[in-house]
């Protein structure tokens, strides 16, 4: 999970704003747009766990219906974004 955080603060808060000269050294490598790729490809793996367990939790707490609904419905939901 500290990677989740770290590429949203790499990606919003290290980023260069457009138009702004490029960064070198460390800092150039941190915030380049291939390292924030990986990064945030990494960090989908330990949120789909996550939501794949809530999504579990919730359906076995609740009816069949409802359950089943819930999991149509988020079960999916790392392959649409």
């Amino acid at each position: 999970m500290p990677l989740v955080g770290l590429v949203i603060l790499d990606f919003f808060v290290l980023r260069p704003a457009e138009g702004q000269p490029e960064l070198t050294g460390f800092l150039g490598f941190v915030t380049g747009r291939g390292t924030i790729f990986v990064g945030a490809l990494l960090s989908v793996i330990p949120l789909s766990y996550f939501i794949g367990m809530a999504v579990a939790s919730i359906s076995a707490q609740s009816t069949i219906g409802v359950g089943a609904t819930i999991n149509a419905t988020f079960g999916s939901l790392i392959e649409v974004r």
